[in-house]
């Protein structure tokens, strides 16, 4: 009896834990889109529709997520499965091992798309073109100063971690060919 409960709280809280991680996606993801007014003006075309992204092999993650654009061109998430039927279904392929031999090797995520085309050229376009500077976000909370430092600082981890990744690539699967040495 214990257990069941236990397990049915850890249920319900995982639920809740990855409809705020969808919450937060979709803010930052608007935030993105807000910021390219070619972006909003290309989702304008589509309101009302219905985006599934599916995140389902990229252990421990498994993610279902809907969401529906807006007549602002932005999008919403849609929490409970009731809104349009998906026009366009976007699947994470792969795993993360296969994600971060990816993005050592400079490559997006692989992406196996269905549904309407003129739509999964908007979000494909969407996906080459919207870049999110975090310098400039940094720097209307803390200042210009600390936000180029906070800068430089990423850069250096965002070395490390690459050459790590790179190493881990080697490491797992593809001993003919190592990491450069650095």
């Amino acid at each position: 009896m214990l257990a069941t409960s236990f397990g049915a709280a850890l249920r319900g809280t995982a639920a809740r834990a990855s409809d705020a991680g969808a919450e937060y996606f979709t803010l930052w993801l608007n935030h993105l889109i807000a910021s390219e007014p070619q972006a909003c003006a290309r989702l304008r075309s589509h309101a009302g529709r219905s985006v599934r992204v599916v995140l389902s092999d990229l252990a421990p993650f498994q993610w279902d997520l809907r969401l529906t654009i807006t007549p602002a061109g932005l999008f919403e998430a849609d929490m409970g499965g009731e809104g349009p039927h998906p026009c366009l279904t976007v699947r994470v392929a792969g795993d993360a091992v296969q994600m971060a031999r990816g993005w050592v090797a400079g490559e997006g995520a692989r992406w196996v798309v269905e549904g309407n085309a003129d739509l999964a050229t908007d979000i494909d376009w969407l996906v080459k073109n919207l870049r999110w500077d975090f310098r400039d976000d940094l720097a209307r909370l803390v200042g210009p100063l600390v936000a180029h430092e906070v800068g430089q600082l990423a850069r250096v981890f965002s070395g490390v971690a690459r050459g790590a990744a790179e190493r881990a690539a080697y490491l797992l699967g593809n001993p003919r060919n190592p990491p450069a040495a650095r």
